[in-house]
């Protein structure tokens, strides 16, 4: 049996970690069973299960195991690929308690998460009832093509996290090169930024959103078009958006054959 229950991250990260190994089970059979995400970093956010749900997954020849044994897979242990191979071996005589099944999925993104997988995620995110943003309903209900732009920051800074930092040139680049292939845009970015610096982004079709996280997260999932940061807080809407998404090329993950890569 697995379970993804470690420590206190972001929104984005704890619900990555339930999503990967719910799918590293599914795909070798093991057992996965659901723990609640109780509180997260950067957020008050409440009630998060009743927004996203990743259930327990039983595998077909499932028998009980009365193992009480757990062991415990850190972060850094999470990036040893070897490790999760001892897993798939061990599978019916040990417990497990891994902080993040993403790196070994990251092997190959597009054997892991396919079509099928990907719609059983989909199907448990729209078991509940989501809510948009003011601003993005608004512009559905204008026709307008939507596209949205997640832009990390708070932690994220040149010092602490540069190989996640993307400078706002970039996204300058990305709306000019769109706005140049469709029209009736409407951009929206979306930021945890602390300061003003996104409004140099803004013009007559691009916008800030200021909502709330929950808000953010189903209108990246709905959006026509989706940009991505380094992020698993918009890495997860975009394996979730049956739409076009753009990501920047990063070490964090390789995107998905129908992706968009920004170099």
């Amino acid at each position: 049996m697995i379970i993804s229950n470690l420590k206190t991250d972001g929104y984005g990260a704890q619900l990555l970690a339930k999503i990967t190994a719910y799918i590293f089970c599914k795909y070798y059979d093991i057992e996965y069973k659901y723990t609640p995400i109780i509180k997260c970093a950067h957020s008050n956010l409440q009630n998060l299960d009743d927004f996203f749900l990743i259930e327990s997954f039983y595998p077909n020849n499932y028998c009980k195991n009365d193992n009480n044994r757990t062991l415990v897979i850190s972060e850094n242990q999470s990036k040893d690929l070897e490790i999760f191979r001892k897993i798939i071996d061990n599978k019916y005589n040990i417990n497990y308690n891994i902080a993040q099944c993403h790196w070994f999925l990251e092997q190959d993104p597009n054997k892991y998460y396919d079509i099928d997988i990907l719609n059983d995620i989909r199907n448990m995110y729209y078991k509940t009832e989501k809510k948009h943003s003011k601003l993005f309903t608004d512009f559905k209900n204008k026709n307008s093509k939507i596209v949205s732009i997640h832009i990390r920051r708070n932690d994220i800074t040149k010092i602490r996290h540069p190989s996640r930092y993307i400078e706002l040139s970039k996204y300058k680049s990305f709306i000019k090169e769109i706005n140049k292939k469709y029209d009736n845009l409407s951009f929206i970015i979306y930021t945890d930024s602390k300061n003003n610096e996104c409004d140099e982004l803004l013009s007559d079709n691009v916008f800030i959103n200021k909502c709330n996280e929950k808000e953010t997260f189903h209108d990246l999932v709905e959006s026509d078009i989706l940009l991505i940061s380094i992020s698993s807080f918009s890495y997860i809407p975009a394996l979730l958006s049956k739409n076009l998404i753009y990501f920047f090329n990063n070490c964090m993950f390789k995107g998905l054959n129908n992706w968009i890569k920004i170099n």
